[in-house]
């Protein structure tokens, strides 16, 4: 999530847009993308994974952090 904050940071356009309704609803375009506690994560070409399967490796990290970072480009305004 570190990565996730630091991308919505480096793109809003005014500081002082970072306030909690502006980080809420960037997140909330992931919502249903996300498998926290239940369901799958869907990595596309990466594959597909029970959401208890992640673990605390690099890999993994790798995998969840660019997976977050893909959606949220893929989803801002031009």
């Amino acid at each position: 999530m570190g990565y996730v904050m630091d991308h919505i940071y480096s793109t809003l356009p005014d500081r002082n847009t970072w306030i909690a309704e502006t980080i809420a609803d960037m997140l909330e375009s992931l919502r249903e993308h996300c498998a926290w506690t239940e369901g799958f994560w869907d990595f596309g070409d990466f594959g597909r994974r029970p959401w208890n399967d992640l673990q605390n490796i690099d890999r993994d990290i790798r995998l969840l952090a660019n997976h977050l970072l893909r959606l949220l480009k893929n989803n801002q305004a031009p």
